[in-house]
């Protein structure tokens, strides 16, 4: 339930659509615990649907920006200046001084993209591998889920339950997100 709550607070609108390979591992073998079908077929359907954007370069340096907050700060750097042009300040840094720096930011955000792309790709591409062995039916090694806690334990925690997809979400909320789900295993 924390694991899930996580990767739906990594998927959030603050945050770009797609998830580090990794994550995409968790969930896929969480929802295959969980017995969730339709969720792991989608999930499966969004990694396939990633690599091609990543592939096409739909999916842009910025998008890839926005999964990590260290680089969605510099990316949200670079528009700034169009979004605020009625308080840009320009006696504390003149617009020759403000271009420089939003061409380096951009420099550096377009390098580090096109060096992590390619380990993206090839790692989306394991997951993938490891996706087919566990959607199999005969796979026996992750076993089922047959229960989860009762929202009032999770509430006891600390944690906040609200149905998913209410269409609704606050900074301050990132990552206390908890699965609430049922176990779908017979």
């Amino acid at each position: 339930d924390i694991a899930l709550g996580a990767i739906a607070s990594q998927q959030s609108e603050f945050f770009s659509r797609y998830l580090d390979p990794e994550s995409y591992l968790i969930k896929i073998y969480i929802l295959k615990r969980l017995c969730r079908e339709k969720e792991l077929k989608a999930t499966v359907d969004a990694i396939r649907y990633y690599m091609k954007e990543l592939k096409t370069g739909t999916f842009t340096y910025i998008d890839w920006a926005r999964g990590d907050l260290t680089r969605m700060s510099l990316a949200k750097l670079l528009g700034e200046d169009e979004k605020n042009k009625n308080k840009i300040r320009l006696d504390i840094v003149n617009g020759t001084d403000r271009r420089d720096e939003r061409e380096k930011i951009q420099t550096y955000l377009q390098k580090k993209f096109l060096e992590e792309k390619t380990r993206i790709e090839m790692q989306l591409e394991k997951v993938l591998g490891y996706a087919a062995i566990a959607v199999t039916q005969e796979q026996k090694l992750l076993s089922q889920v047959k229960s989860l806690p009762e929202s009032s334990v999770l509430e006891s925690q600390g944690f906040e339950l609200w149905p998913a997809g209410t269409g609704e979400e606050w900074t301050d909320e990132i990552g206390s997100h908890v699965f609430i789900g049922e176990s779908q295993c017979h």
